[in-house]
C-alpha cells in the first residue's frame, strides 16, 4: 500500500474516532470489538461494534411484495365501495329530501315536517 494511501486512511480514521468518541463516550464496560470479517469497509472499529446484517430470504420478501400489493387492491376497491356506497344515500337522501317538501307543499301548516326539515338543514326558503 502506498504511503498516501495509508497517511489517508489513517487520517480519516482518526478524524472519524475523535468525532465519533465526542459523541458516544466508551463506558466502564467496554470491549475492543473483533475486526470486521468482510476486510476494511471504511469504518473504523469502534464504528461497527453493534450493526448486525439484517436480511430475509427472497421467498419472504416475494410473500410480503404480494401481501402489500393485494393490500392496496384491497384498499382501492374498499375506497370504491365506499364511494359507490356515498352515492346511494346521497340519491335516498335526496329523494328523501323532495318526498318531505311534496309533503310540505300539500300539508304547510304540519310542524313534524318543518321540524324536520329545519333539523336537516334544509327547510325552503319561502317558509
Amino acid at each position: 500500500m502506498s504511503y498516501l494511501k495509508q497517511r489517508e486512511e489513517r487520517m480519516a480514521s482518526e478524524a472519524q474516532e475523535s468525532s465519533y468518541r465526542k459523541r458516544f463516550p466508551k463506558g466502564k464496560d467496554w470491549k475492543t470489538p473483533k475486526k470486521n470479517p468482510y476486510g476494511f469497509c471504511g469504518l473504523n472499529e469502534s464504528s461497527y461494534h453493534g450493526m448486525e446484517t439484517v436480511a430475509i430470504s427472497i421467498e419472504k420478501h416475494n410473500e410480503l411484495k404480494q401481501e402489500l400489493e393485494d393490500l392496496k387492491n384491497d384498499y382501492h376497491f374498499s375506497i370504491r365501495n365506499k364511494h359507490m356506497e356515498y352515492e346511494m344515500l346521497r340519491k335516498d337522501f335526496s329523494k328523501l329530501i323532495t318526498a318531505m317538501n311534496n309533503l310540505l307543499q300539500e300539508n304547510p301548516d304540519d310542524e313534524y315536517i318543518k321540524t324536520v326539515l329545519k333539523d336537516v338543514g334544509i327547510l325552503p326558503e319561502w317558509m
